[in-house]
């Protein structure tokens, strides 16, 4: 380590030997992280024991390590590496692409360079070369490394499968492997593969069949493409427990089953959907087409929970739920689409189609009543019901399932 004249970079004379501490201590973190990709310290644990403030520790190490690097970006990437905002090392990658049985050709100097060229502080978006063991070479970014197999294998089997013969069979296996029951006849599934031929000329795949999951006993109907490829199963048993809750309110409450997360596509066949929701992604959590008399109503029902509101907690919600893995951006778009389908439904209204909101502060006994009130408030039909405790809805389905399991 290079001699660092204290006199020049220490402001009081107090600080020197906290400095001469700090030399120390950084000089451990180095080695320690060159050999184990891990850190011995952080900035916080670090100026406590030189009692120093975070501020001044942070100042006096980059002076220190520009003392050792003679370049101020090396300084500056080594210092976001050992104590910033870098915290994967190229060691955890290379155990990850071990783990994995996956060969990483990018050398730890061109991961460096990585470091030191990226655009933004965060490093997810920091793509690195790793050969699979079929022999493709790829790029790969590092948040998506654990996610999937190799892309161009995947894509050549996806290429066969879309554009070639999906056969029955196929279809059985996929519902066997899923935890499902398919419930289209092989003559349902021929005449579906020849109607969605015959339109627009699309793949095979995406083909809709009914479906029954063999845990809750739900029937749907969803594309073979979304299961196969998209990892969506049982509408039912994939959504969370408010919003569960809220979905048993509406079909207990209108005694009647509502679809989960259907398309907007489904719900509004018309061609001026808004851009931002024109895809058969973009969902409702729950829908219905109820019948009162002569009029026929056509109820959307959304939970929005936290990371649905436009707040700094909304951000921090979306941002812990995502684990980090995306921006503000796409956050903003989020709340975009909330607006989009409410102001969707409200043109609607002239023709009985309407949206209930539910936010994430409405308590989950005082869902029943607000989802009442929302209702009469929207189509002035008034419903009289007696109330239950979610408690006794919620649990006792689970109870139902467990029954069901046992028999």
């Amino acid at each position: 380590m290079n001699k660092i004249n204290l006199a020049e970079i220490v402001r009081y004379s107090d600080d020197i030997p906290k400095v001469k501490e700090l030399i120390l201590f950084t000089n451990k973190q180095l080695k320690y992280y060159s050999k184990t990709g891990k850190r011995y310290n952080n900035l916080n644990s670090l100026s406590k024991i030189v009692k120093l403030s975070q501020n001044t520790t942070s100042k006096y190490i980059k002076i220190i390590l520009d003392n050792i690097f003679k370049n101020r970006i090396n300084a500056i990437t080594v210092y976001d590496m050992i104590f910033g905002k870098v915290i994967t090392s190229y060691h955890k990658i290379q155990r990850i692409c071990k783990n994995l049985k996956i060969k990483l050709l990018t050398s730890p100097t061109e991961w460096f360079n990585l470091i030191q060229n990226r655009e933004q502080k965060s490093i997810r978006s920091l793509s690195i070369r790793i050969q699979f063991e079929c022999g493709h070479i790829t790029m790969k970014l590092i948040h998506n490394l654990k996610k999937r197999g190799c892309g161009v294998c995947s894509l050549i089997e996806n290429q066969k499968n879309l554009y070639g013969r999906l056969n029955y069979e196929q279809v059985l296996d996929l519902a066997q492997n899923r935890n499902l029951l398919l419930l289209s006849s092989k003559e349902e599934f021929e005449h579906s593969i020849t109607m969605l031929r015959d339109k627009n000329r699309k793949k095979p795949s995406d083909s809709f069949f009914l479906w029954q999951c063999k845990k809750c006993k739900r029937i749907f109907k969803n594309r073979y493409s979304n299961i196969k490829w998209h990892g969506t199963g049982c509408p039912l048993c994939s959504i969370g427990k408010e919003q569960r809750i809220a979905h048993l309110y509406c079909e207990y409450i209108f005694n009647q089953k509502f679809d989960i997360n259907k398309s907007i596509l489904e719900i509004f066949n018309i061609e001026d959907i808004p851009d931002q929701i024109n895809h058969h992604n973009i969902h409702i959590d729950s829908f219905c087409v109820l019948k009162f008399n002569d009029r026929v109503i056509h109820l959307g029902i959304e939970y929005d929970g936290l990371q649905h509101q436009n707040s700094k907690e909304g951000w921090e919600t979306y941002n812990f739920l995502s684990h980090n893995n995306c921006t503000s951006k796409d956050w903003k778009k989020l709340i975009e689409r909330d607006e989009l389908k409410v102001h969707l439904f409200r043109r609607f209204n002239i023709f009985n189609y309407y949206l209930i909101v539910i936010p994430y502060n409405i308590k989950r006994n005082k869902c029943f009543q607000y989802i009442i009130d929302q209702f009469k408030l929207k189509t002035r039909i008034s419903i009289v019901k007696e109330f239950i405790d979610w408690k006794d809805l919620y649990y006792n389905e689970l109870k139902k399932k467990q029954e069901q399991k046992d028999k």
